[in-house]
Order: C-alpha cells, then structure tokens, then sequence
C-alpha cells in the first residue's frame, strides 16, 4: 500500500478503493509467477501411499448418474484405463486414442484433491487402512513445516496445515495432439465454486475461447470472455499454463503470455455466490474431443492467499481456525462458519498515512508484517533504505543429514589410554568445527 491509499484484505485479496468503491489489486505477470505456490505435482506422485491403494490424484470421470457414494467422487464417477497413464523418474503423462476420444466425448481427465496427512503415511507403512479423504484446497505453506526422521508428526494437530479456502489455481502441463478431427477441440477448466471457467481450443484453428459458466443456475448460464488466436493445433506439441487469479484468467503458451487485454477480467460482486462447493474438490479438468492426446507434467499451484487476521490478541482466533479445519470435507459447513465470522478474523481496511507504506510478506500465515503490528501498522517513509536489487546471500543449503552437525571439518580430541596402558589422542564424536550449510548459489541474483 502506497501513503494515501486504502487497503482491503478480503477473502485473500487485496483491494484499493477508488472513486467506484473497492477494485481488486493485481500483480504484473512475472511478480505473479514468482510468487505461486505448490498444490500438487504429478511429476513426483505419493509413490508407497499409491502402492498400499492410495487413489490416484487424476483421473478419467464422466458426470455421475447414479450418485452412489461408493463410487462417486464430487458428482464424477471414474472411468479406470480411458487415459493410459504412464509414470517414468521424473515424469507422468495420460494418453487417450482417437476412437476413445471420440466415443467418450463427455469424459474427462479431472484433478481430486486428496491430501494425505502424516497418519496416513504412517498407516502405509504399517499396512494398515488408509483413509483417504477429498478436502478444499487451502493456504497451507510447506515451508512453514519440518517433516524428518528424528521428527514425525502423528497429525495435522502438529502441522501449520492452511484453513482458509483458495479458489484461486493455476495449471501448468506439456500438450500433444495427433490424430486430430476438424472439429478436435481440447478444453481445460478451472472451477472457483459455482463459477467455472474454461479455456477451449479448437485445434483445427487454434483459436481460443474463454468461458465463465454459473452452475448456480439449473441452464448453467454461460458468458464467453473472449476469443483469441493461438499456435494450439492438432499434430503440435506446446506446454501450456492457465491461471484463474486475482478475478482474472491468464494464458501461456510455450513460456510466452497470451495478450487477453481486459477481455479475459471478470468480477465477483459482494452479492454474487462466494461459496466453495464439492465441485473443488475436484477443481481442475481436461477435455478431449475428436483427437488423440498426451497430457503429461500436469504441475497446479495456487496464489498467495493473503489472511486478513488483523489482531495479534483475537482469543477467539484459535477456535475459527479450529473449526475451519474441521470443516475442509464439508464445502457447505466450511463457508457457514466462514461467512458468519469473516469480517471478524478475515477481513481489514487500512487507511495509509501520507508519508506511510504498508508491507505485507507473502508467507501470509506465519508472516509478522503490518497487519499484526501494534500501535502502528505502516512503514514510515524516512525507514526505507533504498529498493532491494540483489539477492547476494539467500539462505544456505544444509550439509548432512537428520543430526544437523552438517559438514564436520575436526572433532574434539580427548586423551586417553589404550590396552597396553600408553596415553593416546583421540578423536570424539563431536564436532570441534563445522559447515552447516553451502551457499544456494542458483538463487544469487538480479531482483525483477
């Protein structure tokens, strides 16, 4: 926040009021990369919880017609070996042929969000029964956590594990296309409660269309955002990133942006539905129709969800957060508790002095930056040094293992005597001096 702006946090957004009323805040493009947060990479699957039964994270589903809770996740049932999936070091990709295609054109490759927690892991190594369970996707931080051999969690009691619902995802996958039909046409979408956004390609042409579809309605109202020209055809390879952030939709092909303009903005009113659904948890899916495909590398990260928490004395803080997490399996419960006690833990408006700056860190759940300040929750602009333009000194890379010695140069000597009653020198066990960690030189450089 720059000094005269008012700032809104809400539903982990960041808005500045203007003439019109609040307007949503958004990044330029490489600052939102940079920026993007890990959900969940098919490159590296949960290898021994998936060979103990653990469900597969995507999967080919068709809409559900019979909603036995047996067999129906979220309102999809699963169509097992319609996309082959093959998984390589480093590498998993899903494969459907033509005639496949073209027979199922109502079914879809779709992410399920199945989070497994530490007791699970535990379960696999035991043999014993796993439980998977589909959840929202939340705000929790990886890096705010230490998982080692020398320090297990039993639960997500020990875990800084997210509780706050985030619509806002991005996917990121290498596309190839063969055999393709006149009419071939390939569609991603993005769900963000009842609002579902999809990205087509008709690959005959290559050109793009942007839809925003409200399920809300029983007609599933849809409006088209916009249509653009891409390089997408059949017989081409590309990798291929969509985003749905900030109320806006973002499109790279092959590394390069797509120039939607405003065209492909949208917004959200207070009095429009807010709600997650048990459509998130299974928010992302790929179509294919009238070709034969490859989707392989299928990567999702998730925005910065900034938390509105204003207060560093709230007692009633724990027990909101406590019963969101008891609720992530519940879309409908969740937001009743959320929306009931949102303005209160969620949300805050700062007016910023005149020669005032407001920070905020992008660790939003464990950062202790302005919104947390007592007494005064802006920077005074005679505190700023000068603007950050290298990173000469990021955080080293640990030498070692579980002990945390790192990497030992000598060891305390100790004198003793051995069996022939002579006094040597000997070396113990601990380390005298020690590398802890080696710099991270990769991450030495200019700032952007």
């Amino acid at each position: 926040g720059l000094p005269g702006e008012t700032i809104m946090i809400r539903r982990g957004n960041l808005y500045l009021k203007n003439e019109q009323g609040y307007q949503i805040l958004r990044r330029p493009e490489h600052k939102q990369q940079v920026q993007e947060l890990l959900v969940y990479d098919d490159r590296y699957p949960e290898t021994p919880l998936l060979e103990k039964g653990w469900p597969e994270r995507w999967m080919p589903m068709h809409k559900s017609t019979s909603n036995n809770p047996q067999t129906t996740f979220a309102g999809w049932d699963e169509i097992p070996g319609l996309w082959k999936r093959q998984h390589g070091p480093g590498f998993t990709g899903y494969t459907i042929e033509l005639e496949d295609a073209k027979t199922n054109p109502d079914s879809w490759l779709r992410y399920r969000h199945l989070l497994p927690d530490p007791a699970d892991w535990d379960n696999a190594e035991t043999s014993r029964n796993l439980r998977p369970v589909p959840r929202l996707i939340t705000d929790i931080c990886g890096y705010n956590n230490e998982f080692n051999s020398q320090n297990r969690f039993q639960s997500y009691d020990n875990l800084e594990s997210g509780m706050f619902w985030v619509p806002d995802l991005i996917l990121e996958c290498e596309a190839t296309f063969s055999e393709t039909q006149p009419d071939g046409r390939c569609t991603f979408e993005l769900n963000r409660g009842v609002h579902h956004f999809q990205f087509s390609f008709e690959l005959a042409t290559g050109d793009l269309t942007l839809t925003q579809v409200n399920t809300q309605n029983a007609a599933d109202d849809q409006r088209v955002l916009g249509k653009f020209p891409t390089s997408v055809k059949g017989n081409s390879s590309h990798n291929i990133k969509l985003a749905n952030v900030d109320d806006q939709l973002l499109i790279w092909i092959d590394g390069k942006q797509l120039d939607t303009a405003e065209k492909a903005q949208y917004t959200l009113l207070e009095t429009d539905n807010h709600a997650p659904t048990i459509a998130d948890f299974t928010p992302i899916g790929i179509n294919l129709q009238n070709s034969s495909g490859t989707i392989k590398n299928l990567v999702i990260n998730r925005d910065v969800y900034y938390q509105g928490r204003h207060t560093d004395g709230d007692q009633m803080y724990p027990s909101f957060i406590s019963n969101l997490y008891e609720r992530l399996a519940d879309p409908a419960r969740w937001y009743q508790e959320y929306a009931a006690k949102m303005e209160q833990h969620d949300s805050m408006i700062l007016t910023i002095g005149p020669t005032d700056y407001f920070v905020l860190g992008d660790n939003s759940p464990c950062s202790l930056d302005g919104r947390l300040w007592v007494g005064r929750q802006t920077v005074p602009q005679n505190a700023l040094v000068g603007k950050a333009f290298f990173i000469y000194w990021p955080h080293g890379i640990p030498f070692g293992g579980d002990d945390n010695q790192g990497y030992i140069l000598s060891k305390h000597k100790y004198r003793d005597t051995n069996n022939l009653g002579k006094l040597e020198i000997k070396n113990s066990n601990y380390p005298a001096f020690s590398a802890p960690f080696y710099p991270d030189t990769k991450r030495m450089q200019w700032i952007r």
